[in-house]
């Protein structure tokens, strides 16, 4: 390849980094939202990309990601964090069918329906981090 890392469409630089992370065989890949900013074709070919290596290296992935249809597609086990704390945890099943968390709840309900309903909006008494915390120091 003989381009730049700024010549390179975001798919085509994902694609890149997911088979520099793979090169050495790694037993963990560690991918951290590795869809973002993607749209949706872009995004099967890197997740298709990064279950095939993982898949032919032996390799456990540690997925994060908000996308609960990434999560739908790749998790076997599934902890979901709110607020820093795991509220849940469960095989993909157990979660995606009996969903024990509000936040878990409305993660799945995020998913887009081609049914034409709308999302729910959820008011959670959600930290406004617009806020100073108390804790901080003064300056």
């Amino acid at each position: 390849m003989e381009s730049y890392p700024f010549q390179l469409s975001g798919g085509m630089a994902q694609r890149v980094v997911i088979t520099m992370a793979m090169i050495n065989n790694p037993d963990l890949l560690l991918a951290d939202e590795p869809s973002t900013a993607l749209d949706v074709t872009v995004q099967n070919q890197a997740l298709d990309l990064m279950d095939d290596l993982t898949k032919v290296t032996n390799t456990a992935v540690l997925l994060i990601t908000h996308n609960m249809g990434v999560v739908r597609r790749f998790a076997e086990k599934v902890y979901v964090i709110y607020r820093g704390v795991i509220v849940e945890e469960g095989t993909r099943s157990q979660v995606f069918k009996n969903p024990g968390h509000p936040y878990t709840e409305a993660l799945l309900q995020s998913i887009p329906k081609l049914n034409g309903t709308s999302i729910p909006i959820h008011n959670d008494n959600a930290p406004n981090y617009a806020e100073i915390p108390k804790f901080t120091h003064p300056k």
